[in-house]
């Protein structure tokens, strides 16, 4: 079936008992609706037609259904269908007032909106690196205005980070030219979402691009930016990712007064604000004609308007080809192959942060890094405490955790006999547990004492109720070298 034809059918379709599917809004790689809850709120709701070669698309919108921050939208419902034998996942999110990108492709906005844009998303990727995510897919038609305030609203690349991610990332490159370079070797750390936060501003500040002008150069170069945003790009912009500064950084940059752009010669200066579209998404009145998805979602940048020639422009842009085309040269000659993973040299800058160590090529399966590698003792624990979970065995369970707990989903620093008796109580409302299994377990040393576990957890229990997250929890060594959980969420 064609996509218009199944969108038709979507609408005024129930995906299941919470969303009901109203008009069809823009389409593309996705297709987005305006929907209503259960409750008659709005919905916005992204269909996706599910692609394996790109990762486990239902998982991490079900690891967004967890989230909770302001600049994070929480993805309220999300499921898998089947049409005509073509499999689709569907995620639904409160409704917004608009997209970054209903403002981005009309005009460029002002340096102190892209500023507090900036800040605000900041926040939110901060709190998914707390849990060891990466956005991974950082674009203007994944972020939602809602009020005074911007939010990330789309985790279809979502990844714990780890250096194993080669058969998915390779294939995302050819569909984002955004991507940072280590998506090539199949590197994921947060400097991919700082890589990518940095191509955002710069798209923000400098607009849609222009029609192309014949005979002009088709580069627009990081002169067109103003201060602090230079001063980003040529930080965040930086092929080897453990030189790349992070959020933190970026943040302190930012904090600089923000340079006000020179008048264009021969116009006054005066400030032009950025006002926002008519809203995109749940819309009351008939959706106003939408530019074709593919040319939306470019991301490439042509040339600036056309100002006075001389022969000092020509020059500069062929000084500039030669510099580009000698850069180009140096990545093919030093471009890895695929099995081989950039190695960094004592000249390199030490890392900003903690990067995951790259793959040992010369291990017998260069499939599996050192990173997601299980470590015997951390996945000996791990199979322990959920043998104890399966049989119902509370008290055994609790042992394996340390005598004071970080972490325990929502709650703080509480006890082990704490914990023992919640699992008790739960075990008593919902009935004991029938089913529990464990997949997809990657195990990350952060340190020769602390170690973080993520696994894929589903489950169902004695009164018919069922399900399947993303957890994670953190290990440290105790006094004796034993491992403890120290956190659970």
């Amino acid at each position: 079936m064609s996509p218009t034809a199944l969108r038709h059918e979507l609408e005024g379709k129930r995906l299941d008992d919470r969303l009901l599917v109203h008009r069809f809004v823009t389409g593309g790689e996705d297709d987005l609706f305006e929907g209503e809850f259960q409750d008659g709120s709005r919905a916005m709701v992204r269909v996706r037609p599910e692609q394996p070669e790109f990762g486990a698309m239902l998982e991490r919108y079900l690891e967004a259904s967890f989230l909770d921050h302001p600049n994070l939208l929480r993805c309220v419902a999300t499921g898998r269908f089947t049409h005509e034998g073509e499999s689709y996942v569907y995620a639904a999110f409160p409704a917004p007032e608009s997209l970054l990108s209903d403002l981005t492709n009309v005009q460029p906005m002002p340096p102190n909106e892209v500023k507090e844009l900036a800040l605000q998303l900041i926040d939110g990727l901060d709190e998914l690196h707390s849990r060891n995510l990466v956005l991974c897919d950082l674009n203007p038609f994944a972020i939602a205005r809602i009020g005074s305030r911007w939010a990330i609203c789309d985790y279809w690349q979502m990844r714990v980070a780890g250096d194993d991610y080669r058969s998915e990332t390779r294939k995302l490159l050819a569909r984002n030219p955004q991507a940072p370079p280590e998506a090539y070797n199949g590197v994921v750390t947060r400097a991919w979402d700082t890589w990518e936060l940095a191509n955002l501003c710069r798209h923000a500040l400098l607009g849609p691009a222009p029609r192309r002008i014949p005979d002009e150069p088709l580069v627009r170069t990081n002169k067109e930016v103003v201060e602090p945003f230079r001063i980003l790009l040529s930080r965040c912009l930086v092929p080897n990712y453990r030189e790349r500064c992070d959020l933190q950084d970026v943040r302190s940059i930012l904090e600089t007064p923000v340079q006000e752009p020179a008048p264009a010669v021969g116009q006054p200066a005066v400030a032009q604000p950025a006002v926002a579209p008519p809203v995109a998404v749940a819309s009351e009145s008939p959706a106003p004609a939408q530019a074709p998805w593919p040319a939306a979602r470019a991301r490439t940048y042509a040339t600036p308007d056309k100002e006075a020639r001389d022969w000092r422009p020509a020059v500069a842009a062929v000084l500039i080809g030669a510099l580009i085309g000698l850069a180009i040269l140096a990545f093919i000659v030093k471009r890895p192959s695929q099995d081989e993973d950039v190695v960094p040299t004592a000249s390199n800058a030490p890392p900003v942060f903690q990067a995951p160590q790259a793959a040992d090529p010369a291990s017998n399966d260069g499939s599996r890094s050192r990173e997601s590698a299980p470590k015997p003792d951390v996945r000996d624990i791990l199979d322990r405490w959920a043998t104890a979970a399966r049989t119902g065995d509370m008290a055994a369970q609790s042992t394996f955790y340390a005598p004071v707990v970080e972490r325990y989903f929502k709650a703080r620093n509480v006890s082990r006999d704490w914990i023992r008796r919640d699992k008790e109580r739960d075990a008593e409302s919902s009935g004991p547990l029938t089913e529990l299994q464990l997949g997809n377990v990657s195990v990350r040393e952060v340190n020769p004492n602390t170690a973080l576990v993520s696994f894929n957890k589903t489950w169902a229990n004695a009164k018919g109720a069922s399900g399947k997250v993303r957890s994670e929890i953190r290990m440290e060594k105790s006094d004796d070298g034993n491992w403890q959980i120290t956190s659970e969420r």
